[in-house]
């Protein structure tokens, strides 16, 4: 028996601010301190790929991709902002009367980050 259920979901987004204040790490003389900036202009220009694909009934396997690429034009970069995110995971549903039980290990990937 073959199961053909799936969907998919695609974003793009931009996100462009002037002014932004966020807080960055710092270090001075080996200690670290927290302070808050003006990152001043930032752009984020990137897109989301998300799908679902039912293997059989009780089986379904998630997948995720995002991109994400910042581009400063002037101030501080946004701090802790990694280009490559991807995430997996299967879905097991169990079905049984009065009793449905699910399993979902799934795993994550995170790029380098860019600072």
């Amino acid at each position: 028996m073959r199961c053909l259920n799936s969907s998919s979901l695609a974003m793009l987004f931009i996100n462009q601010f002037q002014d932004k204040i966020e807080g960055v790490w710092k270090i001075y003389e080996f200690q670290y301190n927290f302070e808050y900036t003006n990152l001043s202009q930032q752009r984020l220009l990137g897109f989301d790929l998300l799908t679902r694909w039912k293997i059989i009934p009780a089986l379904t396997l998630n997948a995720s991709y995002s991109y994400v690429d910042v581009s400063k034009t002037e101030g501080l970069r946004i701090n802790t902002t990694s280009p490559h995110a991807a995430t997996a995971g299967l879905e097991y549903k169990w079905y049984r009367e009065n009793y449905d039980p699910i399993g979902k290990p799934d795993d994550e990937y995170d790029g380098q980050e860019n600072f």
